[in-house]
């Protein structure tokens, strides 16, 4: 037995301790953990039983595209895919995109940046 089990046994109540005892022989004993039915601390809450299922159809399919694939392709690192670009914008442009982040219909200023320099590009300059 570790030394630090027995101080806590001598520091605990008769009750506390067999509580103890009988905790540690359900852990050891059984091979299947069993349902928990409630808490240690009086009135406390009911932790549900853990479940752990079969593999299903389709965690097998991903499990067999990991074995055909096993090092997924590596993404670009940020500094190759983006540039720094400090520019000057009037301030009501300014301003209304950050009313539209503001409010959530931007997700990102960069993004929203990106997608209108594109769609002017594309439109104006093919």
């Amino acid at each position: 037995m570790h030394e630090q089990q027995k101080r806590s046994r001598k520091i605990l109540s008769p009750e506390l301790q067999a509580e103890m005892e009988k905790k540690q022989g359900q852990a050891q004993g059984a091979g299947e953990p069993e349902e928990r039915v409630g808490s240690d601390k009086p009135g406390g809450e009911r932790r549900p039983k853990l479940k752990f299922s079969a593999r299903g159809k389709e965690s097998q399919q991903a499990a067999e595209e990991k074995e055909a694939n096993p090092v997924p392709p590596r993404r670009e690192r940020f500094e190759d895919r983006y540039t720094r670009v400090t520019t000057y914008l009037e301030n009501e442009l300014h301003e209304r995109v950050q009313r539209l982040r503001d409010s959530g219909r931007v997700v990102g200023v960069t993004a929203l940046y990106n997608a209108a320099l594109r769609q002017y590009l594309n439109k104006y300059y093919k």
